[in-house]
């Protein structure tokens, strides 16, 4: 089963000027929403949509029956880097649709800005996040720092990984499971020392696997840009469109 697991950055109106690819409009996100909720997607975390694809969600395990009660489609919409504009402008529209949405925050900088780039964007603070998860959300890490992974030392790598997820569970009171990868870069060590520091899934955006969920450390989600029209949006949400991916490998 092919699941959409969309890949969010920011979700704010336009600066004068500039043109970002990580930027989706308001208008543009709602649009999104709503077609998702007209089609009868039901907003999932990454662990509840791997356990449905992989035939187990449900007390009754693999059970048919069990697996009824679920929505035929679900999706995930995930947040990297966890942004100020994301609590302003997306959760008041995934709240009016009944979605929720993961955030990969970055432990070290809550409420504070993107310092690994340009400084200049906020970023949710802990209490916020609270919200978010008390709201059913998720709150996955992104590491305390955003580095590039694989040019760290190992003990380095480990420290991002298990500082992150104890700083993040501190918050929430509830264990980090979930992680995504900056700037979507990961080796086999970097994979196995996610799988080492306790998280479940791995989340990426290009993947060797054929399957979404082949291997839960290398979790293909899609790209949702600004240049995407509603169309393409659609087509980047098809059974058809996923299967592609997994068969083209990237």
């Amino acid at each position: 089963m092919e699941i959409p697991i969309l890949m969010y950055h920011h979700i704010r109106p336009d600066v004068e000027g500039t043109v970002n690819e990580f930027v989706v409009r308001p208008e543009a996100f709602e649009a999104q929403v709503k077609y998702l909720s007209r089609k009868g997607y039901r907003a999932a975390s990454v662990e509840e949509a791997a356990r449905r694809a992989r035939g187990t969600w449900g007390a009754g395990g693999a059970d048919p029956a069990a697996r009824l009660a679920i929505s035929d489609r679900v999706c995930v919409l995930t947040f990297d880097d966890g942004y100020q504009d994301v609590w302003e402008h997306a959760v008041p529209i995934l709240d009016r649709y009944g979605f929720v949405g993961t955030v990969f925050a970055i432990a070290s900088h809550l409420g504070g800005v993107n310092a690994w780039s340009s400084g200049e964007d906020r970023l949710m603070n802990a209490d916020q996040l609270k919200t978010l998860w008390r709201k059913g959300w998720t709150i996955g890490s992104h590491t305390c720092s955003h580095p590039h992974l694989p040019t760290l030392p190992e003990e380095r790598q480990k420290m991002e990984l298990m500082e992150s997820k104890k700083l993040l569970e501190t918050v929430i009171g509830e264990t980090v499971n979930t992680f995504a990868y900056p700037y979507n870069e990961w080796d086999r060590v970097t994979r196995r020392l996610v799988w080492e520091t306790g998280y479940d899934f791995g989340c990426a955006i290009s993947c060797p696997e054929r399957s979404v969920f082949e291997d839960p450390y290398a979790v293909r989600r899609v790209f949702v840009k600004r240049s995407d029209s509603l169309l393409s949006f659609k087509r980047k949400v098809s059974k058809w469109y996923l299967r592609y991916r997994g068969l083209m490998k990237h």
